[in-house]
């Protein structure tokens, strides 16, 4: 249904690191991770559009060996430069243990369609350069006449009761309100033949401002044979604010993890992703009313940030987190979340979305078995297994029930372990080939759905 219609697919899939705070099975070996992986990234393949774009987020324990397997996926080709993404300080517990500090993560994005436009120029705050030095005094004056002075000689001027430590505030500021007339300068320069020169001062005056024309987009100036550059063109608006800017490059450093463990009224300690991070992503990988995807969806941050953006999106995640579900999650989305990104796309709330579970068979079995408090109600399970359950066929239930007195002396997260490795993995979900089947009570409307949505 949705192949070759997805613009944007952003998945965090479990690290394997032996210990994922979203309930993954996080400690496979890397065989069974990568084939786990190499499954689904197959079929993200398929359902990107010709100019969609995929991230993987993940961390060192896998990144060379999810590098390789997507390599080969989507070709070498199709890889960009993959982010480096500083996710905490070197501080706290951390520093105590030996070697290196880990404070950073990865994504890795492989594109579709052309490389060079698969993602969008984007800018990020920046600080104040000390290059943007000089200020022109008299702008609204021919060229041939401008004159400058040093911007940190001329607010010392301004404010001469201001320590001379204190200023660079206040000269920050004076940038900022006067970005038409200050300039750095950058060379050596000289005209290239695409170049004329526009106003020809006298070679006498070296230190004078000279404007030269290019054919095609106006006026460039030289100062002692060097370019200037005015601080205008380095402020654009970010996040509602206009700032100095620089190009977003592949080390993200300014994304802070802190304080996000509340965002869209969902708590959890680890794991969870800012929506500032999606929505960078969302914005240079997507346009409004794009398709977004997200497999491994977890607390819901990649819906909740599409809908706040206005893109349409599908999320896919097998684990039920109870109150810090995506559900729960885009509800508050829709009522008006306050957190995360909203303030700074102005949301207020609203929209909808449409959820379906799928209909369990052993997957049932597998969330009592995890429930359980005690050894006498895995007994219970086991009874209703040997009734209803699909059941491994290396298990002979026979032989189980006549030696259960080596289940009993099992502990009781291993007698939890055995229960689940006897269920059929393969049938954990009823197949949908399977759901005119009277075993599964599919009901009728559930039966018009599944075919509605896939076009039976």
């Amino acid at each position: 249904m949705y192949t070759g219609q997805v613009k944007l697919i952003y998945i965090d899939p479990p690290y394997n690191t032996d210990g994922d705070s979203f309930l993954y099975n996080d400690s496979f070996n890397h065989s069974t991770w990568l084939t786990f992986m190499r499954n689904r990234l197959s079929a993200a393949k398929q359902l990107l559009s010709k100019n969609g774009v995929i991230f993987v987020h993940c961390d060192y324990i896998e990144f060379g060996y999810i590098k390789v397997l997507m390599d080969e996926i989507f070709g070498v080709d199709r890889a960009l430069p993959h982010i480096t993404v500083k996710t905490s300080t070197p501080a706290g517990f951390k520093v105590v243990n030996p070697g290196l500090v880990n404070v950073a993560e990865h994504i890795l994005i492989y594109c579709m369609g052309d490389k060079k436009s698969a993602i969008k120029n984007s800018y990020v705050k920046a600080g104040y350069q000390s290059d943007y030095k000089y200020v022109i005094n008299n702008p609204s004056e021919p060229v041939s006449e401008w004159t400058y002075k040093n911007i940190q000689n001329l607010v010392a001027e301004e404010n001469p009761n201001i320590q001379k430590e204190s200023l660079q505030p206040l000269i920050e500021q004076f940038a900022l309100n006067n970005s038409h007339r200050v300039f750095a300068t950058y060379g050596p320069h000289k005209p290239s033949e695409r170049m004329k020169v526009g106003i020809q001062l006298s070679v006498e005056s070296p230190s004078k401002i000279i404007a030269i024309e290019r054919d095609d987009d106006g006026y460039h100036y030289l100062l002692n044979g060097r370019l200037v550059a005015f601080y205008e063109s380095k402020l654009k608006v970010v996040d509602g604010v206009r700032c100095p800017t620089q190009r977003l490059t592949d080390f993200w450093s300014d994304l802070s993890w802190d304080s996000i463990a509340n965002e869209g009224g969902v708590t959890l300690k680890n794991g969870k992703k800012p929506e500032r991070l999606l929505k960078r992503i969302i914005e240079i990988a997507s346009e409004p009313n794009d398709l977004v995807l997200d497999f491994h969806l977890g607390s819901g941050t990649t819906c909740a940030v599409s809908h706040k953006m206005g893109r349409r999106y599908i999320g896919i995640e097998q684990l039920d987190y109870g109150d810090n579900d995506s559900v729960v999650r885009l509800k508050n989305v829709i009522n008006g979340d306050t957190t995360g990104i909203s303030k700074n796309v102005k949301w207020k709330g609203g929209g909808s979305f449409v959820y379906c579970e799928i209909a369990k068979t052993n997957q049932t079995f597998i969330d009592q078995i995890q429930e359980a408090k005690s050894s006498e109600e895995l007994l219970g399970i086991w009874q209703a297994m040997q009734e209803r359950a699909f059941l491994s066929y290396q298990l002979d239930v026979k032989t189980f029930n006549e030696n259960a007195s080596d289940f009993n002396q099992l502990d009781f997260a291993d007698q939890q372990r055995f229960l689940m490795d006897v269920l059929d993995k393969n049938m954990l979900y009823v197949p949908l080939s399977e759901m005119d089947d009277a075993i599964y009570a599919v009901s009728e409307s559930d039966k018009a759905l599944n075919k509605q949505f896939f076009k039976m």
